[in-house]
């Protein structure tokens, strides 16, 4: 079967509120998964960052969802103790959900990978960040296979336990290496 990795557009947003209303319903606690109301992923698509979409036989069967903060007060980078002037290097590795009747297929790691190899090719992308629920293991080994590891484990969403992922994209101090004497 073959697939390919697109780029969500405004018309794909029914799809992915849709893969999100599913993929929620069969979560085994409500509190893994934070979704989103079209509005927000039209934002989302126009604004401040790109959806990742799993084209499988002419329909959308996954998407991932990759967050720019900004100087946004959500930027996970202040985990990091960053300064502000580096929230912008900081992307966000958001909700993905894939069609519970292709589940198996490694959509979802598929996804995280193409996401990661996009963001390394922008240079100013230094941090790639997300939140995972701890107690789920399947979204958490992708991100762990993936290169990213623990940061903290804390309240994010209004009270909903996290553990901060990251994944440092950059020699830093090959970054800041002109700057030094």
């Amino acid at each position: 079967m073959s697939y390919r990795i697109e780029l969500a557009v405004e018309r794909d947003v029914p799809r992915i509120r849709e893969l999100m209303v599913l993929s929620r319903e069969l979560l085994p606690d409500p509190d893994w998964f934070v979704d989103d109301d079209e509005a927000y992923l039209l934002r989302h698509i126009r604004l401040e960052g790109y959806i990742l979409k799993y084209m499988q036989d002419d329909r959308c069967s996954g998407y991932l969802m990759v967050h720019k903060p900004g100087f946004d007060k959500s930027n996970l980078g202040a985990h990091l103790h960053l300064p502000l002037r580096e929230y912008p290097s900081v992307t966000h590795m958001e909700s993905t959900c894939v069609d519970p009747v292709c589940r198996g297929q490694g959509i979802f790691r598929i996804l995280m990978h193409a996401a990661v190899e996009k963001e390394r090719m922008d240079p100013a992308t230094k941090y790639l960040m997300g939140t995972v629920h701890p107690q789920n293991v399947y979204s958490k080994r992708i991100f762990l296979e993936e290169g990213f590891h623990i940061l903290e484990t804390t309240l994010k969403y209004g009270g909903k336990i996290r553990d901060i992922m990251v994944l440092q994209l950059r020699d830093l101090a090959a970054v800041f290496e002109p700057f030094s004497s």
